[in-house]
């Protein structure tokens, strides 16, 4: 079976477990919301409080860019990692729940914290480089 048919097979197995666990599907409406939530916060706080001249204090906005970043990773991983859980249990023959789902990641809370550290980080990092790097931070699209 090739790239296509093995990526077909794995959407039809995801679509199964979908449609035989809808109530899963709140997990991306829970991390939307509060990825919202924090985002309206970040920006109430800078409407009440005022922004920070980035001339007097730049390092700073790279402390809140970073735990924008971090907070909003740690979030989506959270629920993913929920979502998985959930799927990882119906595919092995059990019957999820969305209480599974939060358990499980809240069991791995550590490692979901790691993980949104390097994702963060990667991302700075991404970001400074399609900022400040010329013809490199063009490219579209780099092929391994």
């Amino acid at each position: 079976m090739g790239k296509f048919g093995t990526s077909w097979q794995l959407m039809k197995t995801s679509l199964g477990v979908l449609r035989k666990d809808k109530e899963i599907m709140l997990f991306p409406i829970l991390s939307f919301f509060s990825c919202v939530i924090i985002l309206l916060s970040f920006f109430a706080g800078f409407w009440f409080l005022g922004l920070p001249s980035m001339d007097t204090t730049p390092w700073l906005w790279v402390i809140v860019v970073f735990l924008l970043y971090f907070i909003l990773f740690f979030i989506v991983i959270f629920f993913n990692t929920a979502i998985i859980a959930c799927a990882n249990i119906r595919l092995n023959g059990g019957d999820p729940t969305v209480s599974d789902g939060l358990r499980i990641a809240s069991q791995n809370i550590g490692r979901i914290f790691l993980w949104a550290i390097i994702s963060a980080t990667i991302g700075m990092i991404l970001q400074a480089i399609r900022e400040k790097g010329g013809w490199i931070g063009k490219t579209e699209c780099i092929s391994l």
